[in-house]
C-alpha cells in the first residue's frame, strides 16, 4: 500500500518568533512554510488534519492568522516538516525498532521542552525492562529454548489496552497479521513511483570502519528501503493498528536497532567505539497529499508515542516527532483546497545515527550526471543565450472530462542569462489560439528578488500595467516565485552543479517509473531529479504541485537531445512539460551560445518599480494556476488570484440580482447564491479556497 509518514519535531524551539509566538523547527522540508498544531473543541472551518481529540494540524495561512489573533488559544507554530517513504515503517518493524508510550494534549503543548527527551527516554526504558522480563519468563515457562541474546535481537510486541501480548517476529520477516495494519493511501500506477523520497542521513563524524563492519553483517537482512542507503538508518515512524474506525487497539514495541545498546552488551564481547558514537541528524522528505473524503472520526485519544533507539545511546539533540499515517477517511477538509488529502497522526521520538563507508548512491548519480554534461567546464560559463519555440496546451478546458486538450498558443522566444548575477531576460511573441486568437509581444526580467514584465501579456491586465506608458508592471510575489522555480528547473546543468556542491542536501528518492522504464532519482530541495540509467544524464525533474480541480499532480520537465554548446558542455535542446503524464508544453531550442556579451541595460528593472516590487512568495504557492493561466493568456498578475489587489476598491462583493438572489462579483470568477425557504444554494467557482471561504 502507498502509505506515507510525515510529522513535525516537537522539542526543537528556534529563536524565530511570529507575532510574539515562538516558532519550533518542524523538519527540513518546506522550511519556509508555517504549520500550526492547535486545540479546538469545534471543527475548524478551513482544511485541517485531526491529530487527537480536539487537536488539529494545519498549514492554511488563514487559520494561522486567526490563531495568532485569538487570545487564550492553545497552539504551537512549526517551520517545515519531516517526511518518510511508503512501507519504510513496516520494513523497520520487521527488523526490530520501537518503544511505545501514550501521547497526550499536555505533552504536545508542553511549554518547557528542554527535559522532555530525557523524561520520555527514562519512562520508555522502564516499561521496556518490565515487559522484557515478563516476556522472558513467559518464554521460559512455555518451554521455548531461546537464548536471552536471541530475545534481545528480535521484535517483541506488547499489549496496549485490552489486547494480549504478541510473539516475536523472526529477523528478516515483515511483521504482518492482526497486530500490524498498513493504512493505504492512493497510488495511480500511471503517475509513477510513490512521491515521498526515502530519506538518507550523511555519515559525517561517524566511525566509518566500525560502521562498515557492522553494516556488512547486517546487510543480508535489510529491506530495499535501507539497502538503498547502504546502512540501517534509524527513523521515527508510527503505525496504527485498528479493528475499526476510531478504535486504536494495540501499540507496538519493536527492536532497538542493531542489538542490545542502551547500556547492554552482547555476551562475550566488549563495547565497541561505534556503540558510543553520537551523530544526530534530522530526517528529510517531501510533502504529499493523498486524496479522500472528509473524516468522520478521529484517532483514539490514547494515541501511541513511539521511541526509536539506535545501537548507541541516543544523542541529546534528537528530536520528538509527530508522525502521520495516511487514510483517505481521516482528514477534516470542509473547504477542499490544498490540504484535501488525508493522514492519521501518531507521535514519536526520533534519534538518528548514520553509518556509511563511501560516496552514497545519490551522490554517485549526481556526479555521473555532472561529468556527463561537462560539469567542470560548464561551471566556468558566464552567460547563456538561447533562441527557441514553445507550444502549450490546457487540459482543463476540454469539452469533456479527460478529453482532448485545448491548444493554447505557440510562441518564439530569446533568452539571455547572466549566470553570475542570476539575472535573466526573455523576449516572447505569443500567438494564442484559445480562448480567442490574439498575439502578445512582451518581455520578462527575472532577478533573485524581483520580476518585471514589459508590454502586454494577458487580457486580464492589472492596474499598474494599465497606468504605465508604455505598459509594464512588477510581477506579483506568486508569479515571481513560480518563474524562479521554472527558471532553475530549466537550467538543469546549474541545478546539478548545485546538488554536487551541496551533497548534504541531496536525499534518497524512489525511482520514477515511466512507460515501464525505471529512472533512478534523488531529491533536492523541492525537486525530484531522475536520471537516464544508460547515459547518466538528467532525464526529468519533478515537482509535486496542487491543481485547483484535480488536487495533487506530478509536474515534470523532461529533457532530451543533449548537444554540445561551444565546447562548454551539453544541454538538452528538446524539453517538454508533463502534467500527470500528459504533455502540456513542448520547447525546442533552435540556437544556444555561451559567453556572449549581454547589454546590462537590458537586464535592469526601472528603479521606481524595483523599490516597491514584491519579493518571491513563500509557503503555499499555486504554481499550476499561475503557470496555466499564462498558457491561455488570461492570468491576472495579482497577490489575490480572484481580483486585482492593486486596483482601488478591488475585492469581492455581493450584487443583488433579484430578491433572495445574490451574485458574487469583483473577481475573475463569479459565484451565485440563491436563498430558499430553509437553506441556501451556492454555485461556487473553482478558483481558490479563499474565494470559497469568502462566499
Amino acid at each position: 500500500p502507498d502509505a506515507q509518514t510525515v510529522g513535525v519535531i516537537l522539542n526543537r524551539p528556534t529563536e524565530r518568533k511570529l507575532s510574539g509566538e515562538s516558532v519550533f523547527f518542524g523538519g527540513p522540508v518546506l522550511r519556509e512554510t508555517i504549520f500550526a498544531l492547535f486545540q479546538s473543541r469545534e471543527r475548524p472551518e478551513s482544511p485541517a488534519f485531526r491529530v487527537l481529540r480536539d487537536v488539529y494540524l494545519t498549514m492554511q495561512p488563514e487559520t494561522v492568522e486567526r490563531l495568532l489573533a485569538r487570545r487564550g488559544q492553545r497552539f504551537r507554530l512549526y517551520a517545515g516538516f519531516s517526511g518518510w517513504a511508503p512501507l519504510q515503517l513496516q520494513a523497520e518493524l520487521a527488523r526490530d525498532g520501537w518503544y511505545v508510550l501514550p501521547a497526550s494534549v499536555d505533552l504536545l503543548f508542553r511549554k518547557d521542552t528542554a527535559g522532555l527527551w530525557s523524561e520520555l527516554l527514562a519512562e520508555a526504558r522502564g516499561e521496556h525492562a518490565a515487559r522484557e522480563n515478563a516476556a522472558r519468563a513467559a518464554l521460559f515457562h512455555g518451554g521455548l529454548r531461546r537464548s536471552v541474546e536471541t530475545l534481545r535481537r528480535r521484535s517483541v510486541y506488547f499489549a496496549y489496552e485490552e489486547s494480549p501480548p504478541q510473539p516475536a517476529a523472526p529477523r528478516g520477516v515483515r511483521a504482518s497479521g492482526a497486530g500490524i495494519v498498513s493504512v493505504p493511501g492512493r497510488r495511480d500506477p500511471a503517475r509513477g513511483a510513490p512521491r515521498v523520497p526515502r530519506p538518507r542521513v550523511p555519515a559525517d563524524g561517524a566511525d566509518r570502519r566500525a560502521c562498515a563492519e557492522w553494516g556488512a553483517r547486517r546487510r543480508h537482512s535489510q529491506s530495499p528501503h535501507q539497502a538503498l542507503a547502504r546502512q540501517p538508518v534509524p527513523r521515527a515512524r508510527a503505525v496504527q493498528e485498528s479493528d475499526g474506525p476510531g478504535v486504536l487497539r494495540r501499540a507496538v514495541l519493536a527492536r532497538r536497532a542493531g542489538g542490545p545498546g542502551q547500556g547492554r552488551q552482547h555476551a562475550g564481547r566488549r563495547r565497541r567505539a561505534a556503540d558510543e558514537e553520537r551523530v544526530p541528524r534530522l530526517p528529510q522528505g517531501h510533502r504529499r497529499h493523498v486524496g479522500g473524503s472528509p473524516a468522520s472520526h478521529a484517532p483514539h485519544p490514547g494515541q501511541p508515542l513511539l521511541l526509536r533507539f539506535s545501537r548507541a545511546e541516543l544523542p541529546s539533540r534528537a528530536g520528538i516527532v509527530a508522525d502521520c499515517r495516511c487514510s483517505p477517511k481521516d482528514v477534516h477538509s470542509p473547504g477542499g483546497g490544498i490540504m484535501n488529502r488525508a493522514f492519521v497522526v501518531l507521535f514519536s521520538i526520533l534519534g538518528l545515527v548514520s553509518c556509511a563507508s563511501g560516496p552514497s548512491r545519490e551522490q554517485d548519480l549526481v556526479n555521473r550526471a555532472a561529468d556527463g554534461f561537462g560539469g567542470d567546464t560548464w561551471a566556468s560559463v558566464k552567460t547563456v543565450t538561447i533562441k527557441g519555440t514553445v507550444k502549450q496546451w490546457e487540459p482543463e478546458q476540454s469539452d469533456v472530462p479527460g478529453g482532448e486538450m485545448r491548444f493554447a498558443n505557440e510562441a518564439s522566444f530569446e533568452t539571455a542569462l547572466d549566470r553570475a548575477s542570476r539575472v535573466g531576460r526573455t523576449d516572447l511573441e505569443k500567438k494564442f489560439a484559445y480562448p480567442a486568437p490574439r498575439t502578445y509581444k512582451f518581455s520578462e526580467i527575472l532577478t533573485p528578488d524581483a520580476g518585471y514584465v514589459i508590454g502586454v501579456d494577458t487580457t486580464a491586465r492589472n492596474a499598474q500595467n494599465l497606468q504605465m506608458n508604455p505598459p509594464a508592471h512588477a510581477m506579483s510575489s506568486l508569479r515571481l516565485a513560480t518563474a524562479q522555480r521554472e527558471q532553475r528547473r530549466g537550467a538543469i546543468n546549474s541545478l546539478v552543479l548545485a546538488m554536487r556542491s551541496n551533497p548534504d542536501r541531496v536525499q534518497a528518492a524512489p525511482d520514477i517509473v515511466v512507460a515501464g522504464r525505471s529512472y533512478p532519482a534523488v531529491a533536492y530541495e523541492n525537486y525530484i531529479v531522475a536520471f537516464d540509467p544508460q547515459t547518466g544524464l538528467p532525464a526529468r525533474v519533478r515537482t509535486l504541485d496542487y491543481d485547483n480541480v484535480w488536487g495533487d499532480v506530478n509536474y515534470d520537465l523532461v529533457y532530451s537531445d543533449w548537444r554540445d554548446v561551444g565546447g562548454a558542455g551539453k544541454i538538452p535542446f528538446n524539453r517538454k512539460y508533463e502534467l500527470n503524464g500528459r504533455t502540456v508544453a513542448e520547447i525546442t531550442y533552435t540556437d544556444a551560445r555561451v559567453n556572449q556579451p549581454i547589454d546590462s541595460a537590458r537586464l535592469e528593472i526601472p528603479a521606481a518599480l524595483r523599490a516597491n516590487a514584491p519579493k518571491p512568495a513563500t509557503g503555499s504557492v499555486p504554481y499550476q494556476w499561475v503557470l496555466r493561466r499564462q498558457f491561455i493568456g488570461t492570468y491576472l498578475d495579482s497577490e489575490n488570484l480572484s481580483y486585482d489587489s492593486r486596483a482601488a476598491g478591488g475585492g469581492l462583493r455581493l450584487q443583488e440580482l433579484a430578491p433572495g438572489v445574490q451574485h458574487v462579483v469583483g473577481g475573475s470568477h463569479n459565484s451565485l447564491l440563491v436563498e430558499m425557504s430553509d437553506h441556501l444554494i451556492v454555485f461556487d467557482a473553482p478558483v481558490t479556497d479563499a474565494q470559497s471561504l469568502w462566499v
